[in-house]
């Protein structure tokens, strides 16, 4: 793990994750890069939309710097525990299945 102000990495299974935090605006991420827009395919595009609609839940795909990213956003003082285990699980899962199920747990909605 490595903290650096508002930003701690750690991993999980060789996997990158990143949390960024801002007390003042009360708002926090967990994010993992997932694949380069470079290497993305146009169905990989469409399917991250339909994950984000029906699979991701509580996370989402995002392009940001040339990358797609797993990512959690939450108001950070209203945030248990409990949220950030299983936003965590969410985050690696969705990262490891993009390509595949596109999904953050089990669970369709």
């Amino acid at each position: 793990m490595v903290v650096n102000n508002n930003q701690i990495q750690f991993s999980i299974n060789n996997g990158l994750l990143i949390c960024i935090f801002d007390e003042n605006a009360n708002r926090m991420r967990i994010i993992s890069p997932v694949i380069k827009r470079s290497e993305l395919t146009e169905d990989d595009l469409l399917n991250t939309l339909v994950a984000n609609f029906h699979s991701a839940l509580d996370v989402k795909y995002a392009l940001s710097d040339e990358i797609i990213w797993s990512v959690y956003s939450h108001p950070l003082r209203e945030l248990t525990e409990g949220q950030v285990i299983d936003a965590i699980q969410q985050v690696y899962t969705a990262a490891i299945t993009f390509g595949d199920t596109y999904s953050s747990t089990n669970l369709v909605f």
